[in-house]
């Protein structure tokens, strides 16, 4: 299993269909290869089950889209 403390890294994805430039990785999800370009996206949609009465985003998940959102304001 990936490291659930590990930092989070956007990598750039070109081709259009995923059929050339993309790997199987944890879980089996697609995704760029390790060598791919990294990039900071200037736009980001991250999952969440809720929010929190003091708009906090509540996941599922290990803290990576929260970590990363505090080192990227």
């Amino acid at each position: 299993f990936p490291d659930r403390t590990a930092p989070m890294t956007f990598r750039r994805h070109t081709d259009p269909h995923g059929e050339s430039d993309l790997a199987s990785g944890p879980f089996g999800v697609a995704q760029p290869f390790a060598d791919a370009e990294p990039l900071t996206p200037d736009v980001l949609f991250v999952p969440l089950v809720g929010f929190t009465a003091a708009c906090e985003r509540l996941g599922q998940g290990a803290g990576h889209y929260d970590r990363w959102l505090a080192e990227h304001r």
